[in-house]
């Protein structure tokens, strides 16, 4: 877990831990000497009260650390308690943010929508986006310096065109056998020019 509180109290569980078990094995040697051996030359009332001492005292030094234990078992629940609702406070915090943010989103378009209708009110016609402008994908070109250049092409084929086509329209014909072509009549006889 992150929270130092949480850390600290396992900590100090560990240590009392280590410390119990360091005490029993400094201890169990001498009590068990204490308890199993009597000393010399001692009355038996002696070795007995001795005993019931080194007994009381272990006794005594284990509920001393069986207290430890419990009540760094119970600051270590406190702190899990109080983690779990510092991160409760957390999530509704970040759930406040997020509505809030809403909550200005739709105030927004609000106030947006009430000054267009204000806008429309005032002036009697309303602006609306139909479509979004987009830039073309392919640029535009000027054809005017293009336009410029073919145009005398342009008239000096037109004008050639406009004279073949007079020429060949005006009927006018140079001889009889060509009249007989073109008309596909059989020509009977020809008109001399008057001499002038």
């Amino acid at each position: 877990m992150s929270d130092p509180t949480v850390k600290r109290t396992l900590e100090d569980m560990a240590e009392a831990k280590a410390e119990f078990e360091d005490y029993w094995r400094q201890m169990y040697p001498t009590l068990r000497h204490k308890v199993t051996a009597a000393p010399t030359g001692a009355a038996p009332d002696l070795v007995t009260n001795a005993r019931e001492q080194a007994l009381s005292s272990a006794k005594l030094n284990l509920e001393q650390i069986k207290l430890n234990e419990k009540l760094l078992s119970k600051r270590l629940e406190s702190a899990k308690i109080e983690v779990r609702n510092a991160n409760n406070e957390i999530w509704d915090v970040q759930f406040a943010k997020e509505e809030l943010t809403r909550e200005q989103s739709d105030l927004e378009k609000i106030k947006q929508h009430r000054d267009q209708m204000e806008y429309d009110a005032k002036n009697g016609t309303r602006v609306k986006l139909v479509a979004e402008a987009k830039p073309n994908r392919v640029p535009s070109s000027d054809n005017r310096m293009k336009a410029v250049a073919a145009a005398p092409v342009l008239m000096l084929a037109m004008s050639c065109l406009l004279f073949v086509l007079i020429e060949f329209k005006s009927g006018r014909v140079a001889d009889p056998d060509e009249l007989s072509q073109r008309v596909r009549v059989g020509v009977i006889g020809v008109v001399r020019r008057c001499p002038v």
